[in-house]
């Protein structure tokens, strides 16, 4: 007869332990709803393919984060599940912008906010194999619908802001500041809904945190749009901004104005 310590007696009865396959084929979900996108007709152009390198970039960047954090503390490692599952619906949005597109800036507000929540949610979901079993799932859930909501907001009233010709810094500094805006306004929705009101030393960080997040995985799409002309029409589109060939009478008639008369 022997003692294993810890692990109990060397001839104690066995017990007994219910062990489950890891199930990945979930996984795979989004991904095959995203590759299932270029059988649309919009998408079967070859420059359509180029969303996989911002695509590539952002989960790349994720894969690294997380890496990293995890030798410190694995609390930190849902900031790059958001950023992986929120980079997934970008990407499918950018695919299905064609199909967003109308003059009413509410009505594309409010499907860009169900096409990015659903996206993002359905990756991080399927990575967890559809299955809810903690409080951190729902609460990554929860943060996933509201950082859409907020993205989508942001990026419609940046573009809303940059109808006329600018420069190309004007929207990304747009874009920060309506983010920025957005964040504040979601913690005081939080506060207001909880009864507490955070510590002004606490609530900078989360705002910055929040800013950063949601331009970890927008940047590398907008530099798609500013670098491509085969989504930088859909971008603008999506946003409300005039297409290229709409600018250029504007800025023809913005140089005419301001052209002095000859005396």
């Amino acid at each position: 007869m022997g003692d294993l310590g810890a692990l109990g007696a060397k001839d104690a009865a066995a017990d007994e332990f219910d062990w489950k396959r890891v199930n990945s084929l979930p996984k795979l979900l989004p991904w095959a709803l995203l590759l299932a996108l270029f059988g649309l007709k919009f998408n079967r152009p070859p420059k359509a393919r180029l969303i996989f390198v911002p695509l590539a970039l952002a989960l790349f960047a994720v894969l690294v984060f997380q890496k990293v954090v995890t030798t410190f503390s694995s609390q930190f490692e849902m900031l790059g599940q958001f950023v992986g599952a929120m980079s997934m619906g970008v990407a499918m949005l950018w695919l299905l912008t064609p199909l967003l597109q109308g003059r009413s800036r509410t009505l594309t507000f409010l499907k860009v906010s169900v096409i990015l929540a659903g996206g993002a949610c359905l990756t991080y979901w399927a990575d967890a194999s559809f299955q809810i079993a903690e409080n951190e799932t729902v609460g990554i859930l929860i943060g996933l619908v509201v950082g859409a909501v907020m993205a989508s907001l942001s990026l419609s009233l940046a573009g809303f802001c940059c109808r006329k010709p600018h420069g190309p810094l004007r929207y990304p500094l747009c874009l920060i500041g309506f983010l920025l805006l957005a964040s504040v306004l979601a913690i005081v929705i939080i506060a207001f809904a909880s009864g507490s009101f955070p510590p002004l030393l606490i609530m900078f960080p989360i705002i910055g945190v929040f800013v950063l997040l949601n331009m970890a995985y927008l940047a590398p799409f907008l530099i798609l749009s500013a670098s491509s002309a085969f989504y930088r029409e859909r971008f603008r589109a999506l946003v409300g901004m005039p297409s290229a060939t709409e600018l250029i009478p504007l800025a023809e008639t913005v140089e005419t104005q301001g052209a002095t008369p000859p005396g």
